[in-house]
């Protein structure tokens, strides 16, 4: 909970001096936002540690292997990563080069997916 308040109040200060520096200045508005968004994932950096340790037991317990699962959290870090990166872009006024992040995201998690997708096709393939 208290890790919710910090963020909340961090973007909220964040929010109010983008607009207020959004009229005259909006590059440092634009630069605000970022430097909220880099606080809070360092805000964030505490939880990392106890989720990757759920989600190792997780794997465990499953009996699937590091190798199958790895693709899919990369997967998910580049989808993270893509979306912020889009709205960045999108904050400055650049629609059209967020729409190619966006593509390009999408893409390259399609890539990060591939080894999975073929051991679920040899998977099936051995059942039959």
């Amino acid at each position: 909970m208290e890790e919710v308040i910090k963020i909340s109040v961090t973007a909220g200060a964040a929010v109010l001096c983008a607009a207020v520096l959004k009229r005259s200045v909006p590059e440092l508005a634009l630069l605000v936002g970022v430097a909220a968004g880099a606080l809070i994932l360092l805000e964030l950096s505490g939880a990392v540690g106890p989720l990757a340790e759920l989600l190792a037991g997780l794997s465990a317990a499953s009996g699937l292997e590091q190798e199958v699962l790895a693709p899919v959290w990369k997967a998910v870090g580049t989808a993270a990563v893509t979306r912020v990166t889009a709205e960045l872009c999108r904050d400055a006024k650049e629609g059209g080069v967020a729409a190619f992040v966006e593509l390009a995201g999408s893409l390259l998690a399609l890539v990060l997916a591939a080894p999975l997708i073929l051991a679920v096709f040899e998977g099936i393939g051995g059942l039959m």
